[in-house]
């Protein structure tokens, strides 16, 4: 049976913002006091020189004159939309789905029935949106107004944990559970089909499908292993064991996982132990050299210039890291706010353009 959720909040103004914290600070001379509202330091920032400034983006409407925002929000991740880069999206696990369409400067509540593990964007319908929320999949072909329950796990104690869509075939979507499942859609999320168990039923922490070629996919797991297929899923590979084999390197954990612009099949893998990159789908993998030593940092956000594979960036709890050169030599920025950096984008458009989300 398919179930419909009505979404509450695709108006401009939010009514309600679970976990808002708004500091009251008076002032003023012996004839009476001044409110004033100080908004915390979280939330979602943006830059537009690639992590040289930042300014936050958080405001989400009025409650009664006051002003809301995002600000102490734990963001999970951030979205950009392929087709209109000023409309981003931020996932703020229970507290909802939250849609800005002016590049940040204005946020509104998108969804909040359920708490949310990922969001997928279809790369050519505006209105057409996949949401892994607890233990369903769900889809909207209007914006966001209502929301159809396309996927149902059968066990209510294993979850979505990531949810993907192919770019060259919108047709096809694929899910990873808690339990190390992998669910392949083929008709726009209508249908669902186990494809696969990764071994020790770790949950699933990335799938990615490669833009060059969509039949080979990437599933990182939170151990650090990391899995490769070439032929849409049914047979994988674990090219995370040329570190051990070869390189003699414990990687640790998984971290972030993104694939290079130029060439057929290269990838960047950050985890516990540091930054590589292959250019063979995982076949070989070079140590791309940070500023810290290995086991020293937790990269928390991974992205790479669409237009440039030399130009990576990546943000720790320390700080803003940027290169323009490979990795050969990096830029190091301090954070605009002294929370856990935990999201990181960049514009598909303009590689200066970045958005960065942080947790409480």
């Amino acid at each position: 049976m398919k179930i419909i959720f009505p979404n509450l909040f695709t108006g401009r103004i939010v009514r309600l913002v679970p976990l808002l914290l708004l500091a009251l600070i008076l002032s003023g001379a012996s004839c009476g006091f001044r409110v004033r509202t100080a908004t915390p330091n979280g939330g979602v920032y943006r830059t537009s020189d690639g992590g040289k400034t930042w300014r936050q983006v958080v405001a989400a409407g009025l409650v009664k004159d006051k002003p809301v925002t995002i600000a102490n929000l734990d963001i999970k991740k951030l979205l950009i939309s392929p087709l209109d880069d000023r409309v981003v999206y931020a996932l703020a696990g229970r507290d909802g789905v939250y849609e800005s369409q002016d590049s940040g400067e204005n946020w509104h509540k998108f969804f909040s029935s359920l708490a949310v593990q990922d969001l997928v964007l279809h790369p050519q319908l505006r209105d057409t949106l996949y949401l892994a929320a607890a233990n369903r999949i769900l889809r909207t072909s209007n914006g966001g107004k209502d929301w159809q329950e396309v996927y149902l796990e059968s066990t209510p104690d294993v979850s979505i944990t990531t949810l993907v869509i192919d770019t060259k075939n919108a047709q096809v979507l694929y899910a990873g559970t808690s339990n190390g499942g992998l669910l392949r859609s083929q008709d726009g999320g209508s249908s669902w089909q186990q494809v696969h168990f990764f071994k020790f039923k770790q949950k699933v922490a990335q799938i990615a499908v490669s833009p060059q070629d969509s039949k080979v996919i990437y599933a990182a797991l939170p151990s650090g292993s990391l899995w490769r297929t070439a032929d849409s899923g049914q047979n994988w590979t674990e090219v995370s064991l040329v570190f051990r084999d070869k390189l003699k390197i414990n990687i640790g954990s998984y971290r972030a996982l993104t694939f290079l612009p130029a060439g057929k099949d290269g990838l960047l893998y950050a985890t516990q132990y540091g930054l590589f990159r292959s250019l063979d789908g995982g076949t070989s993998w070079e140590e791309v050299k940070l500023v810290t030593p290995p086991n020293s940092i937790n990269i928390t956000g991974l992205v790479v210039s669409p237009g440039n594979g030399q130009e990576i960036s990546y943000v720790a709890p320390a700080a803003f890291y940027r290169s323009r050169d490979g990795g050969r030599s990096w830029e190091t920025m301090s954070l605009p706010a002294n929370r856990h950096p935990a999201a990181l984008v960049m514009s598909p458009r303009e590689a200066k353009v970045l958005y960065l989300g942080f947790s409480k």
